[in-house]
């Protein structure tokens, strides 16, 4: 395959099991169930799949990027040892991702935009992004403070708490709804190859789902 790097992304951490192969011409192959926390659907199995339908060998990968949540922990961990499974028995390296950021990058609009994920427990995983990059840092809060925090900032919210609370964001007068929830396995697999092209790859023994809450 030359010098052309082929990636596999991963995520599970929304209810989304999300896949997708591909390389610098694009999207290869991709697959994108709503699971719930079906997450152990999952395996080395579907994975060879995906690849078959994307003609593309196990041992031809250049790199497996793999979403980090923050999200469903249980789920996350689950694609996070999938990940860490295969690139080190490939000896490739692995790429962790946001998945809030993988979800801003599924959704094309330019301007102020919020991801939120759904946090249980009556909360948010949230971030800002102003022309597709991360302004500040990822919170979690209540979805009331989410929006105080936000007064007067004219923005899109997209993410898997829009299906939760679309109807109170769309109460907000200086907020929208978007219609991006999950991320995009060509946004998994776009991120993870522009990573790899700037070596920002992961420690794969270090490597663990993004949690954002402090430990109880």
């Amino acid at each position: 395959m030359g010098s052309e790097k082929t990636i596999l992304g991963i995520d599970t951490a929304t209810p989304a099991l999300v896949l997708g192969v591909g390389d610098s011409s694009g999207l290869l192959a991709s697959y994108f169930s709503i699971i719930g926390r079906k997450h152990l659907e999952l395996s080395i199995g579907l994975i060879k799949e995906l690849l078959e339908k994307a003609e593309v060998a196990l041992e031809d990968l250049s790199a497996i990027s793999c979403g980090l949540g923050p999200g469903s922990l249980i789920g996350s961990r689950v694609g996070v040892v999938v990940a860490k499974t295969l690139a080190q028995v490939l000896k490739v390296p692995i790429i962790g991702i946001s998945t809030v950021d993988i979800i801003a990058a599924s959704d094309h609009y330019g301007g102020l935009k919020i991801v939120a994920v759904d946090a249980l427990r009556d909360e948010v995983y949230w971030a800002i992004y102003e022309n597709g990059i991360r302004i500040g840092e990822q919170k979690v809060s209540s979805v009331e403070d989410m929006t105080e925090e936000l007064t007067g900032k004219k923005a899109v919210v997209t993410g898997t708490a829009i299906s939760k609370y679309g109807r109170f964001l769309n109460s907000i007068s200086n907020l929208v709804v978007g219609k991006t929830l999950y991320p995009a396995p060509q946004a998994l697999v776009s991120l993870g190859l522009d990573y790899l092209s700037n070596d920002k790859v992961s420690n794969l023994y270090d490597l663990e789902p993004i949690y954002l809450r402090s430990p109880v």
